[in-house]
């Protein structure tokens, strides 16, 4: 499953089927178990990854279409908590490269942007239309879409569309589409920088 490290204490967070276990890397800590930190009660699965928000906030979700995302302020190094954070059936979701925004894209084609640090929604932006039928990935086959951000701008990739959307994030719209044909899954985000030999 999932694994995530705090920047500040250096703790490691490493989900399992019942709860995360926290390592520590430094000091005293070194290679101990810190804490386990129980999922939620009665919500199903525990974490498949983590994302990174601001100021130490860690956001958790699990495989598939899900209901809900975990939020754990890694700054709380005595008193691990999740809290739950209940959404609309989503998709995908990621967090801006700073953390400032987490971005969940639901099945009915809409991106709800939510504050990186509390998961207040800040807005929802349609996108597409709705993803119809079932969207179970598993290890043989890349079918879901995927968003990445940089600078304020977000992409994602609508599978079902062949086509990737392109997001003005502060302004909430869509800038245009990129029209790609086929089933576009994962993404990638190069520098011109980059690309040039």
């Amino acid at each position: 499953h999932g694994m995530t490290r705090d920047e500040e204490s250096g703790r490691l967070f490493f989900s399992c089927a019942r709860e995360v276990v926290v390592v520590g890397t430094s000091g005293e800590e070194k290679a101990k178990e810190i804490s386990r930190i129980p999922y939620p009660a009665n919500t199903g699965r525990g974490c498949a990854a983590f994302l990174k928000g601001k100021e130490g906030t860690q956001w958790c979700y699990t495989e598939g279409i899900i209901p809900r995302l975990y939020r754990l302020d890694a700054r709380k190094k005595d008193t691990y908590l999740f809290e739950t954070l209940p959404v609309e059936p989503s998709i995908r979701q990621n967090v801006t490269h700073d953390g400032k925004y987490l971005m969940i894209l639901s099945k009915q084609g809409v991106l709800h942007l939510h504050d990186g640090l509390d998961g207040a929604l800040i807005r929802k932006i349609k996108i597409s239309e709705p993803f119809l039928g079932d969207w179970f990935e598993d290890v043989g086959k890349a079918i879901l879409p995927d968003i990445a951000s940089h600078n304020g701008t977000a992409y994602i990739t609508l599978t079902h569309e062949g086509r990737i959307a392109e997001v003005d994030l502060e302004q909430g719209k869509v800038n245009r589409y990129i029209d790609l044909g086929g089933f576009p899954t994962r993404i990638v985000l190069l520098s011109k920088e980059s690309l040039v030999q």
